[in-house]
């Protein structure tokens, strides 16, 4: 006997079987949006992850270089050095705004090197295209043709200042803006036979630093300066 097969009863089962066209689209279109906010927060966590690094490198920028400030500042000697023109400057010179150069110690040699040289260095401080730049030379007298190198040492200065705090035995300490604060040079020895001896010459109780960044402000600190008698 011949089994007939009812359609509408058909028609379910296979509909029990699969998905319908518009199950089927409306299942791609929710995998869709998902993936669209997947994908849109996953670019957030990178742009996000991108700013902080970007931070983080411009901090640890900041802080190498003021430790490196800091054990200069920390190093002043009073040293004089004759400049490329031979005259006679001071163990720290400061102009008036962003520039201080002095003698500094604790430039140690390698006891595997072949050259010879002073462990005093000499070293400059400046703002140069937007940078603090430190800058230092291979000798302390110089030649005509010495030239300084330079290291930018932070990124993204707007400004830079430095203040001196002078001890003043009639008026107390006072802040000056440049030293030393009359500008005269350091008086030529009146001994060439033998060592050249100098007088100490007055230094800065501390010195100030200001620092105007673009990513984190104002940057200010204070360096107390102790020298030992001049060589």
């Amino acid at each position: 006997m011949k089994r007939t097969i009812d359609p509408i009863q058909h028609h379910k089962q296979s509909l029990s079987n699969g998905f319908t066209l518009i199950e089927l689209i409306v299942a791609v279109a929710i995998f869709a949006v998902i993936s669209l906010g997947t994908f849109a927060l996953f670019q957030s966590v990178l742009a996000v992850k991108d700013r902080t690094d970007i931070q983080s490198a411009a901090l640890k920028e900041i802080q190498r270089g003021i430790a490196i400030i800091t054990s200069d500042m920390e190093q002043i000697v009073q040293r004089p050095i004759r400049d490329q023109y031979g005259d006679y400057q001071r163990p720290l010179v400061a102009q008036h705004g962003g520039e201080i150069e002095f003698s500094k110690a604790g430039w140690t040699l390698s006891p595997f090197s072949k050259t010879r040289r002073s462990e005093i260095q000499r070293v400059r401080y400046t703002m140069e295209e937007g940078a603090l730049v430190r800058s230092h030379w291979y000798v302390l007298d110089r030649a005509g043709d010495s030239t300084p190198i330079s290291l930018p040492l932070i990124q993204g200065v707007t400004e830079l200042s430095f203040r001196y705090l002078q001890k003043d035995p009639q008026h107390g300490s006072q802040w000056v803006e440049m030293w030393p604060h009359d500008g005269s040079k350091i008086p030529e020895p009146t001994n060439p036979p033998g060592p050249i001896k100098y007088a100490p010459d007055p230094l800065p109780q501390v010195i100030e630093l200001n620092l105007l960044t673009e990513r984190f402000g104002s940057i200010k600190r204070l360096f107390r300066i102790v020298a030992e008698p001049p060589f």
